[in-house]
């Protein structure tokens, strides 16, 4: 995003900000609710706290049937990334937050779920969480996390939108939430390093094996950023992969896999939101 779309989204929010309406179901709110969400809608979110058991390998909530605290879709693939964290199930409440700044041009609502996504990093571990490849759920710390030794904060890199639909949109929501969360714990944003190359089918309706192959190199590292690597300038080290919605995870671990290939040391995917824990009952043994 160039520093003409940066201006403009800025002051957009001078004249749109958050925190005035609920950013799920439009109701006229005050500044004191938390992640611009009403009373009701906040409480009827499925946050992943510590009562929730969530998947090791992505971090979306667990079917109550798994018993090694892997879901169905990790079980079945395993997966290019090192670990993933998420705030909540993408259903209901959280569901129209996401569509609402996909589809009815809420950008505003990118603050919100950063806000959230912030809260989650620092209740998770932090940069403990990146550097170990997965979360320390339940540290309760309030602060960053950061194990002694460990570097302070990962880099931030948006799963990028093809650029087409960017224009159209006129913002890339991964790219607004990652920036926005990025600067709230003080790490490092890198949002020119993973480019779409092509664009894809629509994911919905596509089965696993039909998305993996509509993933197939549609991602790659910008030239520039490869000469730095190959010329150590630049180091990817610990990253921290952001989008909006995880749902079986062929994105993620496309982009993952580039990432790895290009250098980086480990790769955490965090998500705002999560889908539903797929795949057949394994052998409860």
């Amino acid at each position: 995003m160039n520093f003409i779309t940066d201006a403009l989204r800025e002051a957009a929010h001078l004249f749109f900000p958050s925190g005035i309406y609920c950013a799920a179901c439009g109701r006229l709110i005050d500044r004191t609710r938390p992640y611009s969400l009403c009373d009701r809608c906040v409480r009827e979110i499925g946050w992943h706290t510590d009562g929730v058991a969530t998947c090791r390998l992505c971090g979306k909530a667990l079917a109550p049937h798994r018993v090694d605290g892997v879901c169905g879709d990790c079980r079945a693939r395993g997966r290019s990334f090192d670990g993933g964290i998420s705030c909540c199930d993408s259903s209901g409440r959280a569901r129209d937050m996401v569509r609402a700044m996909k589809y009815r041009d809420s950008a505003w609502i990118a603050a919100a779920v950063a806000e959230a996504m912030r809260d989650r990093w620092e209740y998770a571990g932090g940069a403990a969480a990146a550097a170990h490849g997965g979360f320390l759920r339940g540290s309760g710390s309030g602060g960053s996390g950061a194990l002694p030794g460990e570097p302070a904060a990962p880099l931030v890199i948006p799963v990028p939108m093809a650029e087409h639909k960017k224009r159209r949109r006129g913002y890339d929501q991964a790219e607004l939430i990652a920036r926005i969360f990025a600067r709230s714990i003080g790490a490092p944003f890198a949002p020119d390093i993973l480019l779409r190359r092509r664009e894809t089918a629509v994911m919905s309706g596509l089965g696993a094996e039909s998305r993996r192959a509509n993933m197939a190199d549609a991602f790659a590292v910008g030239e520039y950023a490869r000469k730095l690597i190959g010329g150590g300038e630049l180091a990817l080290g610990s990253v921290l992969l952001i989008d909006d919605v995880f749902t079986t995870g062929s994105t993620a671990d496309a982009c993952a896999a580039v990432l790895k290939e290009a250098g980086a040391e480990a790769v955490t995917l965090f998500t705002f939101a999560a889908g539903a824990d797929g795949g057949g009952a394994e052998n409860r043994n």
